[in-house]
């Protein structure tokens, strides 16, 4: 088994913690072409186009998930801070988390020092730990309505809007319907 970090948003951090949220959707970069289309083989994932045999070209263009494979674990790096008094550092007992805080949990602690970005997150500070059960490729808007709940929201509309806000300043809009690795534990 490996480990893989993965950074979430506070909110999807908040509805991990809450059991709502048991999928994600990550871009796979670069973007294959449109006449590709994904699929499974194996427990690895591979690209092909979409008119030739299986048997003649069993493992197209394969592209390896960069978040693992199933049975991997997923460690979350999630917006946090350690807490200070009186600008020193107060660290108690890291193996027990004593010590930091986490947006998710209270965004306007006034306890909180500095705030630090999710992907400056070390392993030691994570408190969330998921196993891989699920790995598929899958364009965004090939996306269910059972996945949606998966992805913490209540319908696939309110998915879409969520992804625009976080993908299409990026190029990754709903407009392009991107490819993603669908993430499932």
């Amino acid at each position: 088994m490996k480990e893989h970090p993965i950074l979430f948003s506070a909110e999807m951090v908040k509805a991990i913690l809450e059991g709502r949220k048991t999928m994600t959707r990550r871009i796979i970069k670069p973007q294959p072409d449109n006449q590709l289309t994904g699929y499974s083989l194996l427990g690895t994932h591979c690209w092909r186009d979409e008119n030739l045999n299986l048997d003649e070209i069993p493992y197209g263009n394969y592209t390896a998930c960069p978040y693992g494979q199933v049975g991997d674990r997923l460690w979350v790096r999630e917006t946090w801070a350690i807490i200070k008094e009186n600008d020193n550092v107060c660290i108690y007992d890291m193996s027990q988390n004593s010590g930091l805080f986490f947006k998710a949990d209270n965004p306007t602690s006034p306890k909180v020092g500095k705030w630090r970005p999710s992907i400056f997150m070390p392993r030691w500070a994570s408190r969330i730990d998921k196993i891989i059960a699920l790995l598929r490729v899958e364009r965004l808007l090939d996306i269910s309505e059972a996945d949606a709940k998966a992805e913490g929201f209540n319908s696939i509309d309110e998915f879409l809007t969520y992804w625009n806000i976080l993908n299409k300043k990026r190029g990754y809009g709903t407009d392009i319907n991107p490819w993603n690795w669908v993430i499932g534990w």
